[in-house]
Protein backbone atom coordinates (compact mmCIF):
# COMPACT_ATOMS: atom_id res chain seq x y z
CA UNK A 1 0.00 0.00 0.00
CA UNK A 2 1.26 3.32 -1.22
CA UNK A 3 1.95 5.70 1.96
CA UNK A 4 3.95 8.30 0.88
CA UNK A 5 3.96 9.46 -2.74
CA UNK A 6 5.62 12.89 -3.41
CA UNK A 7 5.25 14.85 -6.87
CA UNK A 8 7.81 16.77 -8.51
CA UNK A 9 7.36 20.32 -7.62
CA UNK A 10 9.55 23.27 -8.66
CA UNK A 11 8.36 25.36 -6.10
CA UNK A 12 9.79 22.86 -3.49
CA UNK A 13 5.74 23.09 -1.75
CA UNK A 14 5.46 20.95 1.21
CA UNK A 15 3.25 17.93 0.16
CA UNK A 16 1.24 16.10 2.83
CA UNK A 17 -0.86 13.47 2.53
CA UNK A 18 -2.65 11.93 5.88
CA UNK A 19 -2.60 7.54 6.08
CA UNK A 20 -4.83 6.77 9.21
CA UNK A 21 -3.61 8.67 12.63
CA UNK A 22 -0.42 9.92 10.56
CA UNK A 23 0.15 12.49 8.18
CA UNK A 24 3.30 12.41 6.02
CA UNK A 25 4.46 15.72 4.51
CA UNK A 26 7.80 16.41 2.62
CA UNK A 27 9.78 19.24 0.67
CA UNK A 28 10.62 17.60 -2.09
CA UNK A 29 12.40 18.00 -5.72
CA UNK A 30 11.78 15.03 -7.59
CA UNK A 31 9.43 12.52 -7.31
CA UNK A 32 9.12 9.83 -5.12
CA UNK A 33 7.31 6.76 -3.78
CA UNK A 34 7.84 5.30 -0.19
CA UNK A 35 6.06 1.80 0.94
CA UNK A 36 5.55 1.41 4.33
CA UNK A 37 4.28 -2.51 5.77
CA UNK A 38 1.39 -2.07 7.88
CA UNK A 39 3.71 -2.80 10.77
CA UNK A 40 6.05 0.04 9.73
CA UNK A 41 3.01 2.45 9.57
CA UNK A 42 1.88 1.05 13.09
CA UNK A 43 5.50 1.91 14.47
CA UNK A 44 5.28 5.41 13.61
CA UNK A 45 1.87 5.66 14.61
CA UNK A 46 2.60 4.30 17.93
CA UNK A 47 5.71 6.04 18.14
CA UNK A 48 3.58 9.61 17.64
CA UNK A 49 1.32 8.79 19.90
CA UNK A 50 3.89 8.74 22.72
CA UNK A 51 4.24 12.07 22.59
CA UNK A 52 7.86 11.58 22.24
CA UNK A 53 8.28 12.98 19.12
CA UNK A 54 5.74 16.72 17.93
CA UNK A 55 5.90 15.72 14.38
CA UNK A 56 6.43 13.65 11.82
CA UNK A 57 9.31 15.38 10.27
CA UNK A 58 10.90 14.95 14.14
CA UNK A 59 10.89 11.28 13.79
CA UNK A 60 12.12 10.52 10.33
CA UNK A 61 15.05 13.22 11.16
CA UNK A 62 16.08 11.13 14.28
CA UNK A 63 15.64 7.63 12.45
CA UNK A 64 18.16 9.41 9.30
CA UNK A 65 20.23 10.37 11.99
CA UNK A 66 20.53 7.44 14.10
CA UNK A 67 20.56 5.50 10.65
CA UNK A 68 23.78 7.70 9.71
CA UNK A 69 25.12 7.29 13.04
CA UNK A 70 25.49 3.52 12.50
CA UNK A 71 26.56 3.78 9.11
CA UNK A 72 29.14 6.16 10.03
CA UNK A 73 30.39 3.98 13.47
CA UNK A 74 29.59 0.72 12.25
CA UNK A 75 31.75 -1.40 14.43
CA UNK A 76 31.29 -4.31 11.34
CA UNK A 77 33.01 -2.52 9.13
CA UNK A 78 36.25 -0.75 11.55
CA UNK A 79 39.30 -3.12 11.04
CA UNK A 80 41.00 -1.55 14.45
CA UNK A 81 37.84 -2.99 16.45
CA UNK A 82 37.32 -6.21 14.38
CA UNK A 83 41.56 -6.77 14.81
CA UNK A 84 41.07 -6.01 18.87
CA UNK A 85 37.99 -8.10 19.07
CA UNK A 86 40.21 -11.11 17.29
CA UNK A 87 43.06 -10.67 19.63
CA UNK A 88 40.01 -11.08 22.93
CA UNK A 89 39.02 -14.42 21.06
CA UNK A 90 42.37 -15.68 20.73
CA UNK A 91 43.18 -14.73 23.84
CA UNK A 92 39.89 -16.11 25.66
CA UNK A 93 40.40 -19.74 23.79
CA UNK A 94 44.34 -19.77 24.68
CA UNK A 95 43.56 -19.31 28.35
CA UNK A 96 40.43 -22.26 28.21
CA UNK A 97 42.49 -24.53 26.50
CA UNK A 98 45.28 -24.10 28.84
CA UNK A 99 43.45 -23.85 32.01
CA UNK A 100 39.84 -25.47 31.01
CA UNK A 101 36.34 -23.68 31.88
CA UNK A 102 33.48 -23.65 34.00
CA UNK A 103 30.27 -24.33 32.85
CA UNK A 104 27.22 -22.15 32.89
CA UNK A 105 25.18 -23.42 35.89
CA UNK A 106 28.76 -23.08 38.12
CA UNK A 107 29.58 -19.31 37.75
CA UNK A 108 25.80 -18.58 37.71
CA UNK A 109 25.54 -20.49 41.20
CA UNK A 110 28.42 -18.77 42.28
CA UNK A 111 27.00 -15.24 41.35
CA UNK A 112 23.91 -16.09 43.31
CA UNK A 113 26.23 -17.04 46.35
CA UNK A 114 28.18 -13.74 46.04
CA UNK A 115 24.71 -11.61 45.64
CA UNK A 116 23.56 -13.81 48.98
CA UNK A 117 26.34 -12.81 50.53
CA UNK A 118 26.73 -9.19 50.30
CA UNK A 119 22.73 -8.91 51.05
CA UNK A 120 23.44 -10.39 54.41
CA UNK A 121 26.38 -8.09 54.76
CA UNK A 122 24.43 -4.81 54.35
CA UNK A 123 21.50 -6.06 56.73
Amino acid sequence: MPVWRALHSLSHRSRSQKIGDVKLKANIDRAMDITLTPEQAQIIQQKLQSGRYKTLDDLLAQAFQLLDDWEEHSLIEDPAWIDSARQKVDVAIQSLEQNGGTDGETVVNRLLEKFQQARQNQQ
